[in-house]
């Protein structure tokens, strides 16, 4: 199983140099496939090991990946599925300016702690024996980690509705 740790606060309090040292650290503890991901949009991991990065996880030693998070990529990319979800379930109802309805959804609220989310769901299913997140300021991180919860009342709400 793959063990994980997410690194949350307040913006300013040092997360991502925790995140960095605990992920340097951790080969000595035998956990030598390691993944360090910041999801914080002021990205600071590139900058305290010295590398440029680019938003694509990249493999900075044997055993050491990290990855600043394109947020505004994985915005697009959910975007861009949900869109097509969206077309694949309703594409009788063209009369009812379905394409509206996808270009109005890059202004949900919520947007970008679902798409964070994919992007961590996928994560926590990939392969290596550690995962390290640097969190977002604690609103946000809380936000994007209260989702399954969030969703799960909303459609109940709806549900219960009907």
């Amino acid at each position: 199983m793959k063990k994980s740790v997410i690194i949350l606060g307040k913006g300013g309090v040092g997360k991502s140099s925790l995140a960095v040292a605990l992920a340097l650290r951790a080969s000595e503890a035998g956990l030598h496939d390691r993944f360090l991901v910041s999801f914080d949009p002021a990205h600071n991991i590139g900058d305290i090991l010295g590398v440029s990065l680019t938003g694509k996880p990249e493999k900075v030693e044997e055993g050491f990946t990290i990855w600043e998070i394109d947020l505004e990529r994985a915005i697009k990319d959910y975007l861009e599925e949900t869109g097509r979800e969206i077309r694949r379930a309703f594409r009788d109802l063209s009369a009812f300016n379905l394409e509206g309805y996808i270009d109005i959804l890059s202004l949900s609220p919520g947007t970008l702690e679902q798409a964070s989310y994919l992007v961590l769901k996928d994560l926590l299913m990939g392969e290596g024996n550690l995962l390290i997140m640097d969190m977002p300021p604690t609103g946000l991180a809380l936000r994007i980690l209260a989702l399954p919860w969030t969703n799960s009342f909303w459609l109940d709400k709806l549900i219960d509705l009907r």
